[in-house]
């Protein structure tokens, strides 16, 4: 990445030119979705796990049980991105954001072997949700507003790979936690490690481990983007075409 951004600002015609990155809102856009793509891998990974792990769910149970979520990421993009934006800008919206999908992760630090989908995780599913559509609306929208028209494709371009590139890290680095904390708690119970009570509680210690370092996360986001987001709507660059994605 360094050799990148090195590249990037000595060459006659840059792939990413970076006065798309150093607009502050848009900078602060590129950041915030990619903290949201990192902690959102540790729902649908961690989350998959518990649903066919413990709830014995099918493989198509499981992804209709993530379906609420997706429609509330939807719906709640779409409000945001389409109705508040243009009237209070990202800095509000972005943090509130970030702080619902914290207390989704909180919650899902509460389940266990005897917890269910209706009461443990579709709650929790359904706050996240919310949150991540708050920041995936105005994200996207401050990503590419104020670029000029031949630079509005890398903009783009460059959200989804915030995102995505994320979403790989967050699931090297949380996979990892997990299973340390996991053989962390294997270790201090080893006279019982084969007894399915501590294979149980083994498991949920990696996964609440997950979900808590999910929720500073998402935490640190909320401050970083009330910080770095400026106020009120969006400005445009008078010589910038507007993108506005709905």
């Amino acid at each position: 990445m360094v050799a990148f951004v090195l590249v990037e600002r000595r060459v006659r015609d840059p792939l990413l030119p970076l006065r798309v990155v150093l607009d502050r809102d848009r900078g602060a856009a590129y950041l915030t979705i990619g903290i949201s793509g990192t902690g959102g891998f540790a729902v649908f990974n961690f989350v998959t796990y518990y649903l066919a792990q413990t709830l014995k769910f099918t493989p198509v149970q499981s992804g209709l049980a993530f379906l609420p979520m997706a429609v509330l990421v939807m719906a709640g993009a779409v409000v945001s991105g389409a109705v508040l934006l243009p009237r209070v800008g990202p800095r509000p919206i972005v943090p509130i954001g970030s702080l619902l999908a914290a207390v989704g992760m909180v919650l899902l630090t509460g389940i266990d072997a005897g917890s269910t989908y209706p009461g443990g995780v579709l709650p929790a599913l359904l706050v996240i949700g919310l949150g991540l559509g708050l920041i995936f609306g105005p994200g996207q929208n401050a990503a590419t507003s104020g670029v000029l028209p031949h630079e509005t494709g890398v903009a783009s371009a460059l959200a989804n790979i915030t995102q995505q590139v994320g979403g790989s890290i967050g699931l090297a680095v949380f996979s990892s936690l997990g299973a340390t904390a996991t053989a962390g708690h294997f270790a201090a119970h080893a006279g019982t490690a084969t007894d399915p009570d501590t294979i149980a509680q083994a498991t949920f210690a990696g996964y609440h481990v997950v979900f808590r370092i999910a929720a500073a996360l998402f935490l640190g986001g909320a401050v970083l983007s009330a910080g770095l987001f400026l106020s009120g709507p969006l400005t445009v660059d008078p010589e910038a075409e507007p993108v506005l994605i709905h």
